[in-house]
């Protein structure tokens, strides 16, 4: 996601170009190596420096509370469109029973595919995987595991501890690089 000159042919037909496309080009091709929306810094600044892209002309903080959760830092310093944060319970009708939905059905979707992907779309997926287990983990820690039987439970029928013991991730597809230091002698890579 960038933000530049475009131009697109007559009734959105014919060639598109602009250095807004040749922006989005790049930062696909060599910032946008995992499955993610990647945000151009440039964009971002002139998000906040431009006011004809504020609501009403005017940034304040409820826009800011509004933005702020949909825009991730990913490891490698760059931003992206983070949908896990800004997709809370109050985006679901169900509520809170929704957004566990959501994430378990997000759960199975990496699940299944790292089942069939090929090595290129493994690595994606392993990236989605850590995504979506550091999101847990964050979520987790808002809420008391002891509670076995509270308002929790009453709400989702389940414990908070059971419930997010069963979103996450990371015991499913770490066996591949424990099957890599087997295959490799023991030996395992430095950090």
């Amino acid at each position: 996601m960038t933000i530049g000159p475009v131009y697109i042919g007559s009734n959105g037909k014919g060639p598109i170009f602009g250095d807004g496309m040749v922006r989005a080009y790049e930062i696909e091709e060599e910032e946008a190596v995992y499955p993610r929306i990647v945000i151009d810094e440039e964009a971002l600044a002139a998000y906040l420096s431009d006011e004809t892209l504020w609501r009403d002309g005017a940034f304040d903080t409820y826009e800011a509370r509004m933005v702020r959760p949909f825009i991730g830092v990913a490891d490698d310093g760059s931003y992206f469109v983070d949908y896990l944060r800004s997709a809370g319970p109050g985006e679901f009708d169900s509520g809170l029973a929704g957004h566990f939905e959501f994430l378990k059905r997000h759960r199975k979707l990496i699940l299944d595919n790292l089942a069939t992907a090929d090595a290129k779309a493994k690595r994606k997926l392993v990236w989605l995987a850590n995504y979506h287990d550091r999101f847990v983990e964050e979520l987790r820690s808002g809420y008391d595991m002891a509670d076995a039987s509270g308002a929790f439970y009453a709400e989702l029928a389940v414990s908070p501890r059971e419930l997010f013991d069963s979103l996450v991730i990371e015991g499913s597809w770490t066996g591949l690089v424990d099957r890599l230091v087997e295959i490799g002698g023991g030996v395992q890579a430095a950090d």
